[in-house]
């Protein structure tokens, strides 16, 4: 079994996606970046950047 990370998620393998993606948007949410990843990041808003930086290192 593959090491699970500070949140208690294995990582992705290819395997069981839908509960991964599951787990993965509720940590998202959780630290208020979700809408990063799912809409167009305005590289000119130092928020929203920093926002998408957030959720990449989280994924």
């Amino acid at each position: 079994m593959a090491a699970s990370n500070k949140f208690n998620i294995n990582p992705f393998d290819g395997s069981n996606f839908h509960n991964w993606k599951f787990r993965m948007r509720r940590i998202l949410d959780e630290y208020g970046v979700l809408s990063s990843i799912e809409n167009e990041v305005d590289n000119k808003d130092a928020n929203a950047t920093k926002n998408y930086k957030k959720a990449m290192s989280l994924i």
